[in-house]
């Protein structure tokens, strides 16, 4: 498939939303909102572990494995980060497949590598669910797209719940990173603006399963890789370059290793704005 194709099913799922929905159902973005001003952080646990090497694992997609960068991507980069703050080795390895959804990556969980490298893992980094919005709409007439919508949406919510669940049952003191999905549509699109309330909803399932899980965080992909500055984060029409990828791994890194509230307050928008211009000056 033409990434070009891409950006066309993304809208026209986005599209699909709003007709079968209505703008009630973009709800979601108000809860998202409310969260990301007091963001879970988990800063003392990665300083506090006595071990020479800490164990990192990579979930998902094309975006989790690093496609279109020559740095491993965003999981790759978050670990020589980590490394380089903690003075010490992180070994890394990432399952990341191209194009697999996220009923393929369940799936994937049965094996029993991975669910060894889990067990093991100090922190589990999970980027998924784009390939599901993609599916929406992909052959399908406008009528069958937004027929089906809901049965894609709930079944991505259900998927990377479980996701979720089989990751904590199999480690229950790990670090769980969860990647929001971004915007890949340009602001001259015409789906352009259903496909912003879309990423809504499709990223208010992570922070459902965040406010149930101290031990879950969530990087603000959204807001850092904006549609209006793609020229300086996109590699093609759907995957981040390096810049990106940077973007979203240096955020990743501070949130693991900021204090919580009690001790030290976050204010993520301030780190996302000077993230933004940091690279626009670059």
């Amino acid at each position: 498939m033409k990434h070009q194709e891409a950006w066309k099913y993304f809208g026209m799922a986005a599209s699909a939303a709003m007709v079968f929905f209505g703008l009630r159902q973009f709800a979601p973005a108000y809860q998202v909102r409310q969260f990301k001003k007091n963001p879970q952080v988990t800063g003392g646990y990665l300083e506090s572990l006595e071990r020479e090497t800490l164990y990192h694992i990579g979930l998902g997609d094309s975006v989790a494995r690093g496609y279109g960068s020559q740095r491993k991507g965003f999981v790759g980069i978050a670990n020589q980060l980590l490394e380089q703050k903690l003075n010490k080795p992180f070994h890394l390895e990432n399952f990341g497949k191209d194009s697999i959804t996220s009923d393929k990556l369940l799936s994937m969980m049965t094996e029993d590598h991975m669910q060894v490298s889990i067990g093991q893992a100090d922190i589990v980094t999970i980027n998924i669910g784009g390939n599901d919005i993609l599916k929406i709409a992909m052959g399908k007439g406008p009528m069958e797209v937004i027929t089906a919508f809901r049965a894609i949406k709930n079944s991505y919510h259900e998927n990377i719940t479980e996701i979720v669940r089989q990751v904590r049952e199999l480690n229950s003191e790990c670090i769980i990173v969860l990647n929001e999905l971004y915007n890949p549509v340009p602001v001259t699109e015409p789906h352009y603006s259903a496909s912003v309330k879309l990423v809504d909803i499709w990223n208010a399932v992570l922070y459902k399963l965040a406010a149930k899980d101290p031990k879950i965080i969530i990087i603000p992909s959204a807001r850092l890789l904006l549609a209006s500055d793609r020229d300086t984060w996109a590699y093609d029409e759907i995957h981040p370059n390096d810049n990106g990828n940077e973007k979203m791994a240096e955020m990743m890194v501070q949130l693991l290793l900021t204090p919580p509230p009690g001790r030290q307050g976050i204010n993520i928008a301030e780190r996302i704005r000077k993230s933004r211009r940091r690279f626009q000056t670059n």
